[in-house]
């Protein structure tokens, strides 16, 4: 296997060379030819002109992909910007498969993080990060990428799913020098100062400072508005350690909570509402959770919604196949996935949720 990977690596370096020279060497003319137009004719000929293993770019069936005017002829400017978009992702593809070492085309976990450890060394802008932070950095950052990438947990990544990822984009963006205020690095999970301040709040929330979080610690997240049940419920369905909540966890609690509109995040917080696992909820489930909100909210002096009110609410919301309960498939045609998830284990976002005309109206006033 070795050999045959380093057998490869050379060829993806030759392939890599042979597809970046001839786009350099065309850019300017090619990027201002907002009109030009290519023939078949003249499409071969560019091929033949060009080194063989560009030839991939110039297969008939790349031509025929755009649409062709009354000449035959297609937008040369697309046709450019479709090989800069494919020698992008031939370039990423070479340098994940460097971390392949298996040869299957997915990475695993250990593979993402030689990956990571040698983008700090590569990118100007986490080559800054202290060598004590920097193997939470890679933490953080692996986690990203199989939270999104891996939502069924098979621990491993697909390769040409990876490359097709805007998160990795969010990644390799990083390799440019980057001003602190730049765009590139605004809620930029990758970026140093979001990595900091997500390893910050887990300190924070660590009260006893033994490196893990107990559920009374993580009932404190966020201003302490989630509801006790949900998070022994999340204690119940990650993993743990003598009941304990490591760093790892504790990140993709901090991604389903800060992306909870996302199929990934939805998949996460589903696991923790299904409490019958049987693949749906219904009035039980949405009693069972709510009922807690209620509480805190009667606690805390604020008017609370009536538990079956609420649950019709949703049903409404959602309009489910079934009228008698929710599936997760459900959530994601609906659209609302988040909003339902979020009255159900979240406190402040029930109260923002069911008094949404009256602070648009106080916040209307103020501008």
């Amino acid at each position: 296997n070795a050999c045959s990977n380093s057998g490869e690596h050379e060829d993806a370096r030759d392939e890599n060379e042979a597809s970046s020279n001839p786009l350099s060497h065309s850019e300017n003319s090619l990027s201002h030819s907002e009109h030009a137009r290519l023939n078949y004719d003249g499409f071969c000929e560019a091929r033949s002109q060009l080194p063989p293993k560009m030839e991939h770019y110039f297969a008939p069936s790349s031509f025929a992909r755009f649409r062709r005017d009354e000449n035959a002829s297609i937008s040369l400017l697309a046709f450019y910007q479709y090989i800069i978009c494919r020698d992008a992702l031939l370039r990423k593809r070479i340098t994940l498969a460097w971390y392949d070492f298996s040869g299957a085309g997915f990475l695993r976990e250990a593979d993402l993080e030689n990956f990571l450890q040698d983008e700090i060394t590569n990118s100007p802008v986490l080559s800054t990060l202290e060598a004590s932070f920097q193997t939470f950095y890679v933490c953080t950052a692996v986690r990203k990428l199989f939270f999104f990438l891996d939502p069924l947990r098979r621990h491993k990544i697909r390769i040409k799913e990876l490359i097709k990822s805007p998160i990795l984009d969010d990644l390799l963006v990083l390799r440019q020098r980057l001003s602190d205020d730049d765009p590139n690095l605004v809620n930029n999970w990758f970026a140093p100062a979001s990595a900091k301040r997500v390893y910050g709040l887990y300190l924070q929330l660590d009260s006893n400072g033994n490196g893990m979080l107990s559920p009374h610690e993580l009932l404190q997240y966020e201003g302490g508005y989630l509801t006790e049940v949900f998070v022994q419920r999340v204690f119940e369905e990650c993993q743990t350690y003598d009941g304990e909540m490591d760093f790892k966890s504790f990140l993709d609690f901090v991604l389903a909570m800060e992306h909870r509109s996302t199929q990934p995040a939805l998949h996460y917080l589903w696991r923790v509402l299904d409490l019958r696992k049987k693949g749906s909820i219904g009035v039980f489930e949405i009693h069972y959770f709510f009922r807690h909100i209620r509480e805190a909210l009667i606690a805390t002096h604020h008017p609370a919604a009536e538990i079956a009110d609420v649950t019709d609410e949703i049903f409404d919301m959602v309009k489910p196949a079934n009228p008698e309960e929710i599936t997760l498939d459900d959530l994601f045609r609906s659209g609302v996935g988040e909003t339902v998830v979020s009255i159900l284990i979240d406190m402040q976002a029930f109260y923002h949720y069911d008094n949404r005309e009256s602070l648009m109206h106080h916040s209307e006033e103020h501008t």
